[in-house]
């Protein structure tokens, strides 16, 4: 209760910006409202629970507050034109040998597998399908994919960019790649990953939106509403396949839950909010011992195990989670005690005061935002937009390694393509 009329509160304060920042703050309102109908609470009933209370909405006040700055962008600029084409034409390459790969596999997840919970929990039957259903150029193939494939996140302002400059073939071309990010959950009935695409799709939209004529507005607009309803039938069905008759998970909902006969809306409702209580009980466990960065570096230590840069066992990081966060290891903790797991309380607080710093010095100017900082902010969104689910931090790292060589082209003079047409 306390938290939700925190919030509640800054909505309030920072309604007057019209940014981005009320979306964020809206988001957690609406999270910790759907905690009271699945009756799940954090009763706050010593010191140290009113401390993390307090400590959580701090946190999130740092990460959320500097997005205030983003708003009423009018022009997405570029000081080099042949750059962004160039660019673009490549992240469209790699992005279209992604698309077909994942896109071969849905097909084949949709066409041969009948029990989707035993195929996303048990690891044997996965690779049991990878071997069986597709090729071995393909299953290759599907690896680097599987990496490659966050460039997507790049298409995403770009679309916007394209959008702009009234390119409309490269901006279709960008927005239908970008859909990767899509095609990678639905690999295996993945519902994050529509999710987290609708909320940054529809995010990027909210700050960009003046940048557009008013016709193309409108249009975005007409084809952002079709997505999020061909999403949302898309997310029943994976819920009702995952829940609808899944006897164990129906014994889960507690009694003084609001919601007993439908498993399907409690578990959306569950999805939404289960951070909060779930985040706050590890808080109440924490024992000072750490994850070493593991959470956030997870991503990163196994691709460099793979190409046997380091030696590092994946299983060993989920041995660790079940030791420190014990029945909710797999469970969705939110971003405060997630960084507080990984790093302990002094680095979270720093994390937060530098990305705090980023954001302001990413803020428009005169109204403009240059491409190459939409193109890292398409990343630092996630931040504060997945806090009530998780921390996003490890997801972003990696991709921020790929968007470094960009900003370095984009801002030096590397010659590629046109402009070595250019000096001929």
């Amino acid at each position: 209760m306390l938290l939700i009329l925190y919030f509640l509160i800054l909505l309030i304060v920072y309604r007057k910006y019209k940014s981005v920042v009320t979306i964020l703050i809206l988001l957690q309102v609406i999270s910790l409202a759907a905690m009271f109908v699945v009756g799940r609470d954090y009763p706050i009933d010593t010191p140290v629970k009113l401390f993390q209370i307090i400590l959580t909405a701090f946190v999130l006040t740092i990460v959320i507050v500097p997005w205030k700055n983003m708003g009423a962008i009018q022009k997405i600029y570029c000081t080099n034109e042949h750059k962004i084409k160039n660019l673009t034409i490549i992240l469209l390459i790699i992005s279209f040998f992604v698309f077909i790969v994942l896109l071969i596999i849905v097909i084949a997840v949709a066409l041969f597998i009948q029990d989707m919970v035993q195929f996303r929990n048990v690891e044997s039957v996965m690779d049991e399908f990878l071997r069986t259903y597709l090729p071995s150029s393909v299953r290759k193939a599907s690896l680097l994919a599987y990496y490659l494939y966050q460039l997507s996140y790049f298409l995403i302002p770009l679309h916007f960019y394209y959008l702009s400059k009234r390119n409309f073939s490269m901006a279709i071309l960008c927005f239908i790649m970008s859909l990767n990010i899509i095609l990678f959950g639905l690999t295996f009935f993945s519902r994050a990953s529509l999710i987290n695409y609708f909320l940054i799709y529809g995010i990027l939209f909210y700050m960009f939106k003046d940048t557009l004529g008013k016709r193309v507005k409108r249009n975005v607009l007409i084809g952002f509403i079709m997505l999020g309803i061909w999403m949302a039938i898309r997310i029943m069905g994976i819920s009702s396949g995952r829940f609808d008759d899944d006897i164990i998970y129906r014994d889960t909902i507690p009694s003084y839950s609001k919601i007993q006969d439908n498993v399907v809306l409690y578990n959306y409702l569950s999805y939404m909010s289960q951070w909060y209580y779930n985040g706050m009980e590890v808080l109440d466990n924490y024992k000072y011992e750490t994850m070493r960065g593991e959470i956030s570096f997870n991503f990163i230590l196994n691709a460099l195990s793979y190409i046997g840069i380091v030696d590092y066992e994946h299983r060993s990081y989920i041995e660790l989670r079940q030791k420190l966060l014990l029945n909710n290891w797999d469970q969705f903790i939110g971003l405060v005690p997630g960084w507080i797991y990984d790093f302990g309380y002094l680095v979270s607080l720093i994390l937060a005061w530098c990305y705090n710093y980023i954001i302001r010095k990413l803020k428009p100017y005169n109204n403009s935002l240059s491409i190459s900082n939409a193109l890292l902010l398409v990343l630092l969104i996630q931040i504060p937009l997945f806090s009530i689910f998780y921390s996003a931090l490890g997801g972003i790292l990696y991709t921020f390694l790929l968007w470094i060589p960009i900003n370095l082209y984009l801002r030096e003079r590397i010659p590629i393509i046109s402009d070595i047409n250019d000096s001929k």
